[in-house]
């Protein structure tokens, strides 16, 4: 029988005190009973669609398919930010399609464009939108056989035909955020084996302004809801500022509590400033590739929840049927960890569990959905 002492594992990523007698937090306190809608992006069969589910601290209250958002094609790529949602897809004429979707207001738009006779030969490899604005990053065939030219094109998405600039690119974009009218561009020098930078574009004055060299094994680009730039690697992350592009803080992890923060695209960032994502586990203490976590930047430590920990081994294995971690958010008035997951028996299907988080954590209630969840928005 396990002790309280390892019902959630605290990792400390500094060089600090930490005791496993106990889990030092101070959540947000709620003694309210709110009623909250909950947006949930599915996929099943590579259909995309939207449930909505109304609840309250202690119950599933209802439970409905979303009448603004139409099941579509899992799109070739997605992007998720707060309450929005892009999607990108080829049409049979090899049209770009956008459709953007805000989860908070329940409404949906689309897009077209990309209609040159080279649609069929462009590569995507990142969208953001902002305002009113689009931001694509892709890549055309060159002049030779092995050659590519990247680009980075801004849309202005009222006027779609004419209303667009393309800005040439000489490395390899991979990834990008948008903060404060600024684009930050994670961008891939092949030449150089694999050696990566940010390359900075300034949307007032439509040009780069710099470049930030990063070296190797870099993970990902985080966009803080203060608009800072957090850049993660497997062993350490560091926090920059998007507006005088200094380096603000630096974390480097111990050795065995690295967070894998670059692992997961999607992060849930909770009023309280901490991260909720899925941490990958390498399997180690625990059967699923991927487990709840949460990360203080605060305090710069973990926290991982093991589903062996708040959960009975019946109740994971035949009643939830649970088969990995696929979607974590956080009720901020209900004071609630949602746990969205993909069903081990049924890999089309998936589950909701809600949780109280640490330093009391205990499960609430799970719901079966009809996909698995992607991205949980709670209002």
């Amino acid at each position: 029988m396990r002790l309280y002492a390892k019902f959630i594992t605290v990792l400390c990523l500094l060089l600090t005190a930490c005791s496993k007698d106990g889990v030092s937090e101070n959540p947000i306190t709620t003694a309210q009973n709110v009623d909250v809608n909950y947006s949930i992006l599915q996929t099943s069969d590579d259909i995309l669609s939207e449930v909505n589910i109304i609840a309250d601290k202690e119950n599933i209250l209802a439970s409905n398919r979303s009448q603004a958002f139409e099941s579509i094609a899992m799109p070739v790529l997605t992007n998720f930010s707060l309450d929005q949602a892009l999607f990108y897809k080829n049409t049979l004429d090899c049209t770009g399609e956008l459709l953007n979707y805000d989860l908070d207001k329940d409404t949906s738009n689309e897009f077209y464009f990309f209609k040159d006779s080279k649609n069929c030969d462009r590569q995507i490899y990142a969208i953001k939108t902002a305002e009113t604005r689009f931001f694509v990053l892709y890549s055309l065939p060159g002049d030779f056989l092995k050659d590519e030219k990247y680009y980075l094109r801004l849309v202005d998405n009222k006027d779609l035909e004419s209303g667009f600039e393309d800005f040439e690119m000489d490395k390899k974009p991979t990834q990008l955020v948008y903060a404060n009218e600024r684009l930050f561009v994670l961008v891939e020098d092949i030449t150089l084996g694999n050696v990566y930078s940010v390359q900075v574009f300034d949307l007032q004055k439509k040009e780069w302004i710099v470049e930030i060299n990063l070296g190797d094994q870099v993970e990902r680009l985080i966009r803080t809801p203060n608009n800072n730039l957090i850049i993660t690697y497997p062993d350490l992350h560091n926090v920059y500022s998007t507006i005088t592009l200094d380096i603000l803080s630096s974390t480097r992890y111990l050795a065995g509590t690295e967070p894998h923060l670059g692992e997961t695209e999607i992060h849930h960032f909770g009023p309280d400033g901490k991260v909720y994502f899925a941490s990958s586990t390498n399997l180690n203490g625990t059967l699923y590739p991927q487990i709840p976590a949460v990360f203080d930047f605060e305090r710069n430590t973990t926290i991982l929840y093991y589903y062996e920990n708040f959960l009975t081994e019946e109740e994971q294995r035949f009643e939830f049927d649970i088969g990995n971690t696929t979607a974590v958010a956080y009720d901020s008035k209900n004071n609630l960890m949602l746990i969205g997951y993909q069903k081990s028996q049924n890999p089309n299907k998936g589950g909701l569990i809600r949780i109280k988080p640490a330093p009391n954590p205990k499960m609430v209630d799970q719901t079966n959905l009809d996909g698995i969840p992607l991205y949980i928005y709670s209002e």
